[in-house]
C-alpha cells in the first residue's frame, strides 16, 4: 500500500481548516447582516408620493396597476404579475457515481463526448416590467425584492409569440417544450414560468429618487477578511446582505410586515444551519485522517468512522453555537438587556431564597436549643437523658458530613453540643464515628427529624445527598416523602419550628 505523501497530508488539514473558516465567516456575517424587516418596520406611512418626498425611507399603501406587462419573448404579455422567472432546461447525458450514465434535464449541458453537438438554444431569466404603479407612486424595478411566494404558471395558458414558434416551442401542460416531454431525447428543450401574482392591493418599503421610487442602500460592510474571501471565492449574493431596502409586497401593511418578518426569519435560520454544516463538514474533514488509520480494522475501523462523524457534528454544533452567540453579542448589544436582567434576577432570587432558608433554619436550631435549656431549667419539667442528646447530636454530625462539613455547620454543631452537656472530647469521638460510619441512626421523632432538616438547610441549600438520607430516615419514622417536602419547605420558610 502506497503511503500519503506529506504534502498530501497537509492538504488534508488546509482544506479542512478553510472549510471550517467558511463556514465561521459566514455564521458571523449572517448575525450582523442587514435586517430588512426592522428597516421596513421603522419606516413611516406616507399616504402619496408627494409626501414620500419629504422623508428619507417611507411605506405606502396602494392599488397595483395589475396592466403593466411584462414581455415574455417567447410568449406574449404577461399581466397581474409582479415578477416572471423563465427556467431554461436541456435534456443532455450526465454522469452519476463511477460509471453510471443517465438521460435527464438540467439547466446546463454537461461537457462531456456523450454530449457533443449538443447545444442549448433557449435562455432562461428573470421577467420584471418597466414600472410597478403604486397609488400613484411609480416604483422602478431595478433591484427590487419580492418576497411572495413564486406559483408555477401552464404552458397551456402562455401564447406563443412569433419567437416562440419559431423556436420550435409547444405548448404542455407544465411548460413550453421543443421536442418530445413524455420521452425526452438528446438535446430537447424546455421552459418552465414561475411568477409572483399581484394582489389588488400592495405595499411599497424603500425610497424616493427624484420622481420614482429606488429604494435606499444602507451601510453594510463585512470585515476584511469576510470581505476578501466573498470577494474572491464565494457569490456576492450568498448572504444576501446587499443592504437595500426596496421591497415590495404583496397586501396592505400589517400583512406586508408579516411577510418581512417571517423571511427574515426564514433566511437567518437557513443560514445558521448551513454555516453550522459547513463548520461540521470542515471539522470532520480534519479528523477523518485519524479514523483512516483504523480503516482497515474490520470492526473497528467501522466503529472509529461513526466516532468521528459524532464527534464532529459535537465540536461543529458547539463551535457554531458559540460563535452565533459571539456574534449577536457583538452587532446587537442592546439586546442582551433583556436576558441578563433575567439572568440576573433568577439569580437573585435563588441566592435571596438560600440566604433566607439559611436563616430560617438557623433559627429554628436556636429555638430548639432554648426550648431545651428552658426545660433543663425549669423544675416541673424533667431533662431528656444524655444518652438521647448524644444520638440526636450523632445523627446531626452524620447528616451534615453528607454533604461536607462546612464551618458553619460545624460550629453550629459545636455550640449545639455545648449547650446540651456534651463534653469536647465526647464531641470529638462522636465526629470521628461519623467519619466511619456516614449512616445516621433512627431519628429519635418527628420533631427531631424536623432539627436534622433545619441542620441540612444550615448552609443554605440541601443536596441530593442530604435528601436521600433524610428521605431514608423519613421513611423509618414512617413520614411520606410529601410530608418530608412540607417539612423541608416549612423550615425553609419559617413555619416549622422542632420543639
Amino acid at each position: 500500500m502506497a503511503r500519503e505523501r506529506p504534502n498530501g497530508r497537509w492538504e488534508v488539514v488546509a482544506t479542512g481548516s478553510a472549510i471550517v473558516v467558511a463556514g465561521v465567516l459566514a455564521l458571523w456575517e449572517n448575525e450582523g447582516r442587514f435586517d430588512f424587516y426592522r428597516a421596513a418596520r421603522d419606516a413611516p406611512v406616507v399616504q402619496s408620493a408627494a409626501d414620500a418626498a419629504a422623508v428619507d425611507t417611507f411605506s405606502l399603501t396602494g392599488e397595483v396597476d395589475t396592466q403593466v406587462p411584462i414581455e415574455g419573448r417567447y410568449v406574449k404579455p404577461f399581466a397581474s404579475y409582479l415578477c416572471v422567472d423563465r427556467a431554461a432546461s436541456v435534456c443532455s447525458w450526465h454522469k452519476s457515481g463511477d460509471s453510471d450514465w443517465k438521460l435527464s434535464w438540467g439547466p446546463s449541458v454537461p461537457d462531456n463526448a456523450r454530449n457533443q453537438g449538443v447545444k442549448q438554444t433557449l435562455r432562461g431569466g428573470a421577467l420584471f416590467p418597466t414600472k410597478y404603479l403604486v397609488g400613484d407612486l411609480e416604483v422602478h424595478p431595478d433591484a427590487v425584492q419580492l418576497v411572495d411566494d413564486k406559483v408555477p404558471i401552464s404552458g397551456v395558458d402562455l401564447p406563443l409569440t412569433q419567437a416562440g414558434r419559431q423556436a420550435g416551442l409547444l405548448q404542455a401542460r407544465a411548460c413550453l417544450v421543443r421536442g418530445n416531454l413524455a420521452h425526452p431525447r438528446l438535446g430537447d428543450e424546455r421552459l418552465d414560468y414561475t411568477g409572483v401574482p399581484n394582489a389588488p392591493v400592495a405595499t411599497y418599503f424603500g425610497k424616493m429618487d427624484g420622481r420614482r421610487a429606488r429604494g435606499k442602500q444602507f451601510d453594510v460592510s463585512p470585515g476584511r477578511l469576510s470581505a476578501l474571501l466573498y470577494e474572491r471565492y464565494l457569490p456576492a449574493d450568498l448572504m444576501k446582505n446587499d443592504g437595500v431596502l426596496h421591497h415590495l409586497v404583496n397586501g396592505d401593511r400589517r400583512h406586508a410586515l408579516g411577510v418581512l418578518k417571517s423571511r427574515s426569519a426564514k433566511e437567518t435560520w437557513l443560514a445558521r444551519l448551513g454555516g453550522a454544516a459547513v463548520v461540521v463538514l470542515g471539522v470532520y474533514g480534519l479528523l477523518e485522517r485519524f479514523s483512516n488509520l483504523l480503516y482497515h480494522v474490520p470492526v473497528l475501523g467501522q466503529i472509529a468512522r461513526w466516532g468521528m462523524l459524532l464527534l464532529s457534528v459535537l465540536m461543529g454544533a458547539a463551535l457554531s453555537l458559540l460563535v452565533v452567540a459571539v456574534s449577536a453579542m457583538v452587532h446587537h448589544p442592546w439586546a442582551l438587556g433583556p436576558p441578563l436582567a433575567l439572568v440576573a434576577a433568577g439569580a437573585w432570587w435563588l441566592i435571596r431564597g438560600s440566604r433566607r432558608a439559611q436563616t430560617h433554619a438557623r433559627e429554628a436550631v436556636d429555638h430548639y436549643q432554648h426550648e431545651r435549656l428552658a426545660q433543663a431549667s425549669g423544675t416541673p419539667t424533667v431533662p431528656l437523658p444524655a444518652a438521647r442528646d448524644e444520638r440526636m447530636f450523632s445523627n446531626l454530625i452524620k447528616l451534615a458530613v453528607g454533604d461536607g462539613l462546612g464551618k458553619r455547620e460545624n460550629r453550629l454543631l459545636v455550640r449545639w453540643g455545648k449547650k446540651h452537656g456534651i463534653t469536647k472530647p465526647r464531641m470529638q469521638k462522636l465526629f470521628a464515628e461519623a467519619q466511619r460510619d456516614p449512616a445516621p441512626a433512627d431519628a429519635a421523632s418527628r420533631d427531631g427529624f424536623i432539627l436534622m432538616v433545619a441542620v441540612a438547610l444550615a448552609d443554605g441549600k440541601l443536596s441530593v445527598r442530604e435528601q436521600s438520607v433524610l428521605v431514608a430516615m423519613a421513611a423509618r419514622l414512617g413520614i411520606s416523602k410529601d410530608e418530608v417536602r412540607r417539612i423541608i419547605v416549612g423550615v425553609a420558610t419559617g413555619e416549622l419550628l422542632p420543639v
